[in-house]
């Protein structure tokens, strides 16, 4: 039988380590906000009269933009801006980097028992450098799609391959002319 004096002790022991953990939260989020706040406050060489966030979150075939920063394994910082497209808006045949992707997708899915298709999103990668300057690391266009298919999801991650920096900044160029790539 545990004592009153034990009892006690373990219950500060247990406060303190919950209170240590949420401090840690709020630092950890913190520093998530700081890394977005970066990199949306950051300008482009491209085009420095507009930053890199009032660029993504004002263009026009985007209806909805959320920011996320992470680590990744080799301990590299990322900020991603994930922007949706807005479907109604985008023509037929929408070819980005010169792939019909919203024809191939609807002819896809359907051949794959009418997996529905609701959405594109397109993924901006910016990696953070020791000295607080970033650089663009990667995009990608992925369907947003409403199925549980193991063949569905494995047709996402065939066609969801990153694009080499160089062609990111050519799509982000377009962004910022609020044109379509």
């Amino acid at each position: 039988m545990r004592t009153v004096r034990q009892m006690i002790m373990i219950l500060t022991l247990a406060v303190t380590a919950f209170v240590g953990m949420t401090a840690c939260e709020k630092l950890n989020g913190a520093m998530a906000m700081d890394d977005v706040s970066l990199v949306k406050s950051g300008r482009l060489e491209m085009d420095p009269s507009v930053t890199v966030g009032q660029a993504i979150d004002n263009y026009q075939y985007f209806k909805a933009v959320r920011w996320e920063s992470n680590i990744q394994k080799n301990g590299r910082k990322v900020v991603s801006a994930i922007g949706e497209y807005d479907m109604e808006m985008l023509p037929a045949g929408f070819s980005p980097n010169g792939v019909n992707i919203t024809g191939m997708l609807v002819e896809s899915f359907q051949a794959m028992g009418g997996a529905k298709v609701d959405g594109l999103m397109a993924i901006y990668d910016f990696h953070l450098n020791q000295d607080g300057s970033f650089m663009v690391g990667g995009c990608t266009i992925i369907p947003h799609f409403v199925t549980s298919s193991k063949a569905t999801v494995s047709l996402i991650n065939q066609l969801s391959g990153r694009n080499p920096p160089q062609q990111c900044v050519k799509n982000l160029s377009q962004i910022y002319n609020n044109i379509l790539p």
